[in-house]
């Protein structure tokens, strides 16, 4: 076990006494810990769930079971970069196979090569029948002065040049093409096949859930060394639900005071462990986001029976349905130690709190309601 278990003999010993130094009050009740860790996991472990909110491979658990692909995988294919069909080039400009464009980005000069906008063929002297020398002649003005002539042609002779060109289109040469094979030969009758399976593309990996049975702080840590995700991401959290509280430990959980300890041991542990600044951890402490709401509800949530939308905040207080305080702040790491280390700190801190509550208030049996309607103003 310990090679399981990121913590010393001290910090065993403390938390331990802490543990046990109340039971009594607890009316026989032991601590409890439980895990939903999100990640993406080998379909082939078995007990993986389903959660939508997870987008780690791409591959929904439940596709991945039954053996048959959803269409994800091929969201960023690349099989038809791969196609060499000619039929298959378009325009970018026309969106029509190259071979048929016909569009003046494409246009290109076919006498020097160059594109139309900067052709270099010379115009010819006198080739325009509006050559302004020309049109002198005929109208017998023989001693004009000479103004079309070779490298300073008439604008008329220019003109002309221009409108006989030969004209070319060619998308390649203005990098005006993209590759339009459809996998399916329905444009072009090409043989290219998508071939991209939705787990060969996750690296035989599906997105899910694992949720651990109750089980005591202790044997957790094996449970989540025997069952963390291959891979995780900011989409992944490892909501960790705390049991085995009184009613006047739980009324103590719920007050606005243990929540800003907790926040700010949190913090503390955080920069403790040098976590990278704009990671997860910190954007779910300090900021929350979507389904980790910063607010603080305990008395909207602690008769909910049933999961409700006011579950969706860092702490949730789901008494009526499991008598556990639900950490959904918690972030999945990319290293397992470094969640188990969290998941260890956190009992010290609540286990602290507690113990420093009793200490305060031997013999004061006021419980804090927790019923809402029964809250006096």
């Amino acid at each position: 076990m310990a090679v399981y278990i990121p913590a010393n003999r001290e910090f065993w010993r403390k938390l331990y006494s802490l543990e046990r130094r109340f039971r009594k009050h607890r009316h026989g009740r032991r601590r409890t810990s439980g895990v939903e860790l999100e990640g993406a996991f080998n379909p082939s472990d078995g007990n993986v769930h389903c959660d939508t909110s997870v987008s780690v491979s791409g591959i929904d658990i439940r596709d991945a079971e039954d053996g048959c692909c959803n269409g994800d995988c091929r969201s960023n294919c690349e099989c038809a970069s791969y196609c060499d069909c000619t039929a298959c080039q378009r325009c970018e400009s026309c969106n029509t196979p190259t071979d048929e464009c016909s569009c003046e980005d494409c246009m290109m000069c076919g006498n020097c090569g160059e594109q139309w906008e900067s052709c270099c063929c010379v115009p010819i002297a006198h080739e325009s029948s509006d050559c302004v020398d020309l049109l002198a002649d005929s109208w017998g003005e023989r001693d004009h002065v000479v103004e079309c002539f070779e490298g300073h042609c008439c604008e008329a002779c220019v003109v002309y040049m221009l409108d006989h060109r030969d004209i070319e289109y060619n998308c390649f040469e203005h990098e005006n093409t993209y590759n339009g094979c459809q996998l399916d030969g329905s444009d072009c009758g090409c043989s290219c096949e998508c071939e991209c399976d939705c787990l060969e593309s996750s690296g035989g990996l599906a997105d899910g859930e694992k949720v651990s049975p109750p089980t005591s702080m202790f044997g957790m840590c094996e449970w989540i060394h025997e069952n963390y995700p291959v891979q995780t991401n900011a989409s992944c959290g490892g909501h960790n639900h705390k049991g085995g509280y009184s009613a006047l430990e739980y009324s103590w959980l719920m007050s606005e005071a243990f929540n800003n300890y907790l926040m700010n041991r949190l913090e503390r542990w955080g920069h403790a462990m040098s976590i990278n600044e704009g990671s997860s951890f910190w954007v779910r402490l300090l900021q929350g986001k979507s389904l980790i709401a910063k607010r603080f509800q305990p008395y909207l949530q602690v008769d909910l029976a049933s999961k409700d939308q006011e579950r969706y905040c860092q702490l949730n207080y789901c008494w009526s349905l499991h008598e556990t305080l639900e950490l959904r702040l918690l972030p999945m790491f990319q290293k397992e130690e470094l969640y188990i280390k969290l998941v260890l700190a956190v009992d010290g801190m609540i286990e602290s709190y507690l113990a420093g509550m009793r200490e305060r208030h031997v013999g004061d049996w006021h419980i804090m309601p927790l019923r809402t309607q029964a809250i006096e103003y």
